[in-house]
């Protein structure tokens, strides 16, 4: 009789290793996916920035600014916000300056009263964050993040996502790569720049800087601002 209850106790304790170790080989199967995954992300990105360089010149001779509301005194572009307290200024004014994280401010150089004090960097122009139980088994294009008080980048290009009413994106040359990526995505509403002369703005852009137009139909503003709370 004994012998057959430790046999039985021998065999759950089986049953309970194997379960354990198809959990365990799971758990390790999905983080290596999800390195495999992250790698060929990155290395996508370079080479789609390799070809996105090669066409710069295309591109901006294709490039027409988005229209929007004019921001200049004198020769100097200052930060135009819209209802959303996204930047509101021309595209052909923007390109190649210089942005950084909105602060929590009245003053529109500085960000506006909804701004978090920092930006999230993205892979594509899009809030895609994990949700739910499982945060874990959720994949988020989150690339980083830059504080207030530190040069997010130079802005490229800019998008329209898909909300309602449509913000505007801007893609940026960073500053500093953040974990690999060289160029990154930021929402228009989480940023500013310094006001700055149309003859000094290009003096900090490089050459390698490329323009990629999409559908800018959408009209800036609008009548509703959903889109107050972070993250960005």
């Amino acid at each position: 009789m004994k012998d057959i209850k430790q046999n039985l106790l021998g065999g759950k304790n089986q049953f309970w290793y194997i379960i354990g170790g198809v959990i365990l080989l799971g758990g390790i199967s999905f983080f290596v996916y999800r390195g495999i995954k992250r790698k060929n992300a990155l290395k996508k990105q370079e080479e789609e920035d390799k070809l996105k360089e090669e066409e710069v010149k295309k591109l901006e001779e294709n490039a027409q600014g988005t229209e929007s509301e004019d921001s200049e005194v004198g020769d100097t572009i200052f930060p135009k916000r819209n209802v959303d307290k996204a930047i509101n200024n021309k595209f052909s004014d923007l390109r190649g300056a210089l942005i950084l994280p909105a602060k929590k401010s009245n003053n529109p150089v500085e960000g506006h009263p909804f701004a978090s004090g920092f930006v999230n960097v993205r892979e594509t122009a899009e809030v895609n964050n994990p949700r739910g139980f499982f945060k874990d088994l959720n994949i988020d294009n989150l690339i980083g993040k830059v504080s207030a008080g530190s040069p997010i980048g130079t802005i490229s290009s800019e998008k329209y996502d898909n909300q309602d009413p449509a913000m505007r994106w801007f893609m940026v040359k960073l500053s500093k790569p953040i974990k690999g990526w060289k160029y990154g995505w930021v929402r228009a509403d989480a940023v500013t720049f310094k006001p700055f002369s149309k003859k000094s703005k290009f003096s900090g852009f490089s050459g390698d800087d490329f323009v990629v137009r999409y559908n800018n139909s959408f009209q800036l503003g609008g009548t509703v601002f959903p889109h107050t709370s972070p993250p960005y």
